[in-house]
């Protein structure tokens, strides 16, 4: 890992290293079990979803522009991770869901049918088809001002 290598040319101070390290060590830790990879790509699909929708509000309160108004690029793009990210992320939770039924199954072959490799591909096809499906709505949404 990097952090070693930061950690030891860094100051002295080692809590902030050793909390980032544990934390990475934590994330790394999650890539071994396929449910749980499942789970964590869910909590961040829906993490994008929150804060590309959340983000313009703050903006528009500091300065009285929506920007999703102003700019019909930032209306298409919030629009895409509003469709997209919703999607991705319930497709994960059933991807877990599918993963834990496998595991608890009396066949043998069927526990070891979800290995990693199939995991990571099925969340890339997932995660292409999710943005595919929110690009209809980012392409034909534009900004309207709002009148008054």
């Amino acid at each position: 890992m990097c952090f070693h290598y930061v950690g030891r040319t860094a100051s002295r101070d080692h809590s902030i290293y050793q909390y980032l390290y544990r934390f990475f060590l934590l994330l790394a830790s999650y890539h071994t079990i396929p449910s749980s990879l499942f789970l964590v790509r869910a909590s961040f699909a829906e993490l994008l979803t929150i804060i590309g929708l959340l983000f313009p509000q703050p903006i528009g309160y500091a300065t009285g522009h929506d920007p999703r108004v102003m700019s019909s690029l930032f209306c298409k793009i919030s629009s895409v991770l509003y469709t997209g990210g919703g999607v991705f992320a319930l497709v994960c939770l059933y991807l877990a869901a599918i993963d834990r039924y496998l595991q608890t199954c009396r066949s043998a072959t069927k526990r070891q049918s979800m290995t990693l490799k199939r995991v990571l591909l099925l969340l890339c096809i997932f995660a292409y088809l999710s943005i595919g499906l929110g690009l209809p709505f980012g392409i034909f949404r534009d900004a309207i001002p709002s009148i008054g």
